[in-house]
């Protein structure tokens, strides 16, 4: 009892430190207790009131009943030793906001949007800091200077703990500094909070973290409907149905729902939400709640863009159906079409600004951004893109509705009635309908349209008498329709600026296209035509693009004009000899040379401060590849060289001439000598990320190290003929009969010693099918590359060793330090390799594998690696011996083989496990269990039976199907 009561009064005084503490704070009105403190002083109160019982009971009872008391003496000196911790109270026992359900974070809000936008600067900042001190209850309010005000809101906020000032719908960056809110404020816990739909300005108010608030999900969007509506009390069934498609048409934009709760709520006769809902899916600027509650607000971050280019833009979005991903190197291409930005000198120019005028658009919430993604059904790949809001779209709808016809995604089977097309209109989208005949009398009276778009439609043919009256036609696109053959009556269109066919696979010929002298752009890609009568005459085309068509003859000619920016060829198409100089002001070119020195022919054409943005050029005849290039999907910049393209009799007496921007090479057949670098010529090249050499039986290296006496390479130009490599991240040496390695002395290391850097940014390496070479890395590159993450060699029949020394290269080696670090590899694959004997002599660390393969590899004894706990070890059944008797870097490192036949091993790489079985076949499953194919190394061999069985690791669950061979059974006891 007397521990119990030394423990109350200190207890006793911490109380009245607490209290004193709160006597002296809550003097500021907007101080107010923290709950917790109240909480703890009743608590303290309580304690005391039942040691007084305690005590008293203590003195009147026998000692029997003392020993029980004792027992709750214990009990509560443990409770006041808590309550005593608990007082310490290190986080303040006030608050400087109020703790009331309607201001839970902030006692005072300020926004712009009462202030002139030109005043912001100056005006904003000042009301701010007046609004902060008068809040804080500050007594420097009467301060005229502006710097001793800042100063003095400094100083006072820092006596303040886990202080937050919430800046909310701001659309003007300004200067926090200046009205006394400094960053060194954050080591007292103050936190500034910038709501915007401007992302550029929290970059510029140098906010350190930025938190996109994305839309509601379908279930947090319904949520609050019903609490909007009916405080979440249920709908009749039928009504519900109706609810959630109307709540779905918000799109998750929470002021658009808790709008149409507002307008619906009291409603129920099931025709008025019908009817609601038909406005919705026709357009929400029917609606006339949203209209007077949504619009304006979304149309704020329009009417503040004050460069018209981005408003422009920007309405043009909304041509396209409703969330549909605009590809950007499509989208940038319309704006140039349409004229819609400024004059720029070059088609790179342009495409730059068009992406910066995307970015914008992006940063203030007007667009959203898409990734890139293949669509699986027919392998073609969707760049990255934007897209709209669909209530952004809507709204962007209500602007432009007096000039513009927008029925895009309809699923329209006729084109609109001939009174909805006005005279004032200026574009018209019916893109991505089920339009297939247009009548023969139609003819809308459209002067003053510019753009129509009817791509996309299962269209068979247009009557002549269509376009007939719309002769300021400057785009038109007709693209993947089914249409034949193009009306006379196209011809007519004199301002015709682009004519957008592509994909129109059954379009067989075109008419006299002379007559069309503004035509810049002609798209003709993946149709089946095969002559383009009169393009020779098209002096102002900057694009040409016939990728895909069946184009049987050069267009003669065309190359004569001064305008030609962009030429894509089919792949079958070799460009003619004499025509090959006309190339020389091309930005962008897709297409086919005979012969090596054709296309240096083609190089030399070129001034040296000319290049070409993006090509996919093909050389020779027979080159396994196809043209990658679909234009405003990705961007290439890759030359392939086919078979026997670089013979003697091809190539002309010069090195090959290449790009300096050049990424992706590749050698197929084509006649390479021994060393690769002692045949190309890209000094200072460093955009070049990929290099594969195939099917070459003269190459025998990558780089030649030599020291020529009568010439010496001074190392700074040997720096720069080395450039390539220094970048390169992808390199795949396959089928090479000859090589013999990535490095050819033919002096010491010692006495030309690598250059710095070489290989350094090499990410993957693949040697497969190489006969002669015998050590693969050299010690002294291997310090290199320390970016490597995936190590593939197989089939190689006298490699004895995958790291090691040149035998020129002993006392170098000698020098060398003991440990080889490989911080990245992630995937080492080592395949059919009868004469690997040494992996490396030295230990390798690889903190980041996580898979090992080897197989075939029988006359290995040591295994070098220092691994981590997770990596992953495969091997082949009839190996299990050798795989037993393995000698690894350190003790224990191999794990033992599970009982029941087969062997399991798992390595975590995001969500997969890999697992591994010894009858040959591998299945790769993933966390949530779902079963992917199995793939085999012996495809004969198939498993009889399958069994599921749930292994547990790292606290996650996986479901792995086991497969068991002829001899193999399950053991009950595998886990």
């Amino acid at each position: 009892m007397q521990n119990l009561r030394r423990k109350l009064e200190e207890l006793h005084s911490q109380e009245a430190d607490v209290v004193a503490r709160l006597i002296e704070q809550e003097r500021h009105p907007a101080k107010r207790r923290r709950p917790v403190v109240q909480y703890w002083l009743s608590q303290v109160v309580s304690k005391k009131q039942e040691f007084e019982s305690l005590e008293a009971e203590v003195n009147q009872n026998s000692w029997i009943w003392r020993v029980k008391l004792a027992k709750l003496a214990d009990k509560m000196f443990e409770e006041v030793t808590k309550l005593t911790d608990q007082g310490a109270f290190s986080e303040g026992v006030v608050l400087a906001v109020s703790e009331t359900i309607k201001e839970k974070f902030v006692t005072a809000e300020w926004k712009d949007q009462d202030l002139n936008i030109h005043n912001l600067q100056k005006d904003f900042g000042k009301e701010l800091q007046k609004g902060i001190v008068e809040d804080l209850n500050l007594e420097f309010s009467n301060e005229d200077d502006e710097h001793k005000r800042a100063a003095k809101l400094g100083w006072a906020l820092e006596g303040r703990k886990r202080f937050v000032l919430i800046l909310d719908d701001v659309w003007n960056h300004f200067s926090l500094q200046k009205i006394g809110i400094s960053p060194s404020l954050a080591k007292y816990g103050f936190k500034t909070i910038v709501l915007s739909r401007n992302l550029q300005v929290c970059r510029t108010m140098e906010c350190q973290k930025f938190l996109k608030v994305d839309v509601l999900s379908d279930e947090e969007a319904w949520e609050l409907f019903m609490n909007k509506h009916s405080n979440g009390n249920e709908l009749p069934p039928k009504v519900k149905e109706i609810a959630r498609e109307v709540v779905k048409k918000c799109a998750g934009l929470p002021l658009a729902i808790i709008t149409m709760a507002g307008s619906l709520r009291g409603v129920v006769d099931i025709h008025e939400w019908k009817d609601a809902l038909q406005e919705m899916k026709k357009s929400c600027t029917g609606q006339d709640d949203m209209e007077n509650e949504v619009f304006p607000i979304l149309s704020c971050s329009f009417n503040r863009l004050r460069d018209p280019i981005l408003k422009r833009c920007f309405l043009y979005c909304s041509l396209y159906p409703k969330d549909f991903h605009i590809q950007r190197e499509d989208l940038i291409t319309n704006f140039i079409l349409e004229e819609m930005m400024e004059e720029r000198p070059s088609r790179q120019a342009y495409f730059d600004q068009g992406h910066k005028i995307l970015n914008k658009l992006v940063n203030v919430c007007l667009l959203e951004t898409c990734e890139g993604f293949r669509i699986e059904e027919s392998y073609a790949f969707l760049g990255p893109g934007v897209k709209m809001h669909d209530l952004i779209r809507d709204m962007a709808l209500k602007i432009t509705e007096d000039n513009c016809m927008v029925k895009a995604g309809l699923q329209l089977k006729e084109i609109p009635e001939e009174r909805e097309w006005k005279k004032d209109l200026d574009k018209v989208s019916l893109m991505r309908n089920n339009i297939e005949e247009i009548s023969s009398v139609a003819s809308p009276k459209c002067p003053k349209l510019s753009t129509l778009l009817l791509g996309s439609n299962p269209l068979k043919s247009i009557p002549d008498s269509f376009f007939s009256q719309m002769r300021g036609l400057h785009v038109l696109n007709l693209s993947y329709t089914l249409i034949e053959y193009l009306p006379n009556s196209i011809l007519d269109l004199k301002e015709l600026n682009a004519l957008l066919l592509r994909g129109c696979g059954r379009l067989q010929r075109l008419p006299e296209l002379e007559k069309l002298e503004a035509l810049k752009e002609l798209d003709l890609s993946n149709t089946d035509i095969k002559e383009i009568p009169g393009v020779e005459s098209l002096t102002n085309l900057k694009c040409l693009d016939t990728t895909g068509s069946h184009l049987e003859k050069f267009p003669t000619g065309i190359l004569q004009g001064p305008s030609l920016q962009h030429l894509s060829l089919p792949i079958e198409m070799i460009i003619p000899r004499d025509e090959v100089a006309g190339l020389k002001q091309l930005e962008e070119f897709y297409g086919r040379f005979h012969s090596m020195h054709d296309f240096n022919i083609f190089m030399k054409s070129r001034s040296s401060d000319e290049k070409l943005n993006f090509f996919d050029i093909l050389i020779g005849k027979d080159t396994f590849n196809a043209i990658k290039h679909f234009r405003g999907n990705f961007a290439v910049k890759s030359i392939t060289f086919g078979s026997a393209s670089l013979k003697e009799d091809k190539r002309g007496e010069d090195k090959i001439m290449l790009p300096r921007n050049v990424d992706f090479l590749e050698f197929s057949g084509c006649g390479l000598c021994s060393c690769l670098f002692d045949d190309i010529q890209l000094n200072s090249g460093t955009e070049l990320k990929t290099c594969s050499i195939w099917f070459e039986e003269g190459i025998e290296c990558i780089v030649r190290m030599s020291l020529e006496k009568e010439q010496p390479m001074v190392e700074e130009e040997q720096q720069s003929s080395l450039m390539p490599l220094h970048y390169l991240e992808d390199l795949t040496l396959s089928h090479l009969p000859n090589f013999i390695g990535l490095i050819r002395w033919e002096v010491a290391p010692a006495v030309a010693p690598l250059p710095r850097g070489l290989f350094s940014h090499l990410r993957r390496l693949l040697v497969e099918e190489c006969e002669k070479i015998k050590k693969l890395l050299p010690r002294s590159l291997v310090q290199n590359l320390r970016n490597l993450n995936e190590l593939r060699v197989e089939s190689c029949a006298k490699l004895e060793e995958i790291i090691g020394d040149e035998e020129s290269d002993e006392d170098f080696s000698a020098e060398s330090n003991t440990i080889i670090a490989l911080p990245r590899l992630e995937i080492l694959f080592l395949d059919d390799l009868p004469e690997l004997e040494i992996i490396c002599k030295e230990t390798i660390i690889c903190d980041s594998i996580k898979r090992i393969h080897m197989t075939g590899i029988t006359k290995v004894r040591k295994v070098p690696f220092s691994l981590p706990p997770h990596a992953v070890r495969e091997t082949e059944e009839d190996e299990r011996e050798w795989w037993e008797s393995l000698e690894w870097e350190q003790p224990n490192a191999n794990p033992p083989f599970l009982p029941s036949g087969f062997s399991l091993f798992r390595a975590t790489q995001k969500n997969w496990s890999w697992v591994r079985f010894t009858d040959h076949w591998l299945v790769p499953v993933r966390s949530e269990g779902r079963l992917r194919r199995w793939r085999s190394r012996d495809k004969k061999k198939k498993p009889r039976g399958r069994a599921h069985k749930r292994m547990q690791y790292n606290r996650r669950f996986v479901t792995a199907v086991v497969g068991f061979g002829k001899k193999k059974s399950p053991n009950s006891s595998a886990k």
